[in-house]
């Protein structure tokens, strides 16, 4: 993670109050721990997984049309890379911020992840060891 960063403090705090859910059933919080994480990487023979959305790049909102496309094209590159994910969003509690879709995926380590969240211009990736604690990894 970056000591320092460019990403405004208020968007930082946002990203920590954000519930990620996943179509597994269940969602996740950054830095708590998530017996269902763990168990969702280990049932993928995997001790480590991101969090990783293409929409709404450095947070600046797009069309739905251009953020269907983006997730569209993420989905099309962790399918090429042969990477098992499965879907999810992140959800605003105060629902000031429209839900976000991403991808939860297995067996990622941190340099992959942040080398999608960079390529889809994104200020932050979520990513969790064999400890199943999600971290916010900052991009900038």
């Amino acid at each position: 993670m970056l000591t320092q960063s460019s990403i405004d403090a208020a968007v930082l705090a946002a990203y920590r109050r954000t519930e990620y859910r996943m179509a597994a059933g269940f969602a996740l919080w950054i830095d708590e721990h998530n017996a269902d994480l763990e168990a969702w990487q280990l049932r993928h023979g995997e001790h480590c997984s991101a969090f990783v959305c293409a929409v709404n790049p450095r947070s600046v909102q797009l069309s739905h049309h251009e953020n269907r496309a983006r997730h569209e094209r993420l989905r099309t590159q962790l399918t090429r890379e042969g990477l098992y994910f499965e879907e999810g969003q992140g959800i605003d509690p105060e629902r000031s911020w429209p839900p976000e879709p991403g991808f939860l995926i297995a067996g990622v380590d941190p340099t992959q992840a942040r080398r999608l969240g960079r390529q889809f211009d994104q200020n932050a990736v979520i990513w969790s060891g064999a400890e199943a604690i999600p971290h916010l990894l900052l991009l900038r």
